[in-house]
């Protein structure tokens, strides 16, 4: 995958670190799916594979539900 910027910082409680950003596809479902995103790129840590942020998030009504198995439900709001 092309790096599409370099050398972004990013600043969370633990401190600030430097991490490539690639331009990604997301696809929640059928009906909610985002082009060209800014990602960027860390070592994964704990088996995530995808932490979405705020910009996604606030584009639809995101249910999570556990209760001994997870169940993600995200609908895009109508505009």
């Amino acid at each position: 995958m092309p790096v599409y910027k370099s050398n972004n910082i990013a600043t969370s409680i633990i401190g600030s670190n430097c991490f490539n950003s690639y331009k990604i596809n997301v696809f929640l479902n059928k009906e909610m799916w985002f082009e060209n995103i800014e990602a960027l790129g860390i070592e994964p840590e704990g088996g995530y594979e995808f932490v979405a942020g705020m910009d996604i998030i606030q584009q639809g009504n995101l249910i999570v539900r556990n209760n001994k198995r997870t169940t993600i439900n995200f609908k895009r709001l109508k505009k």
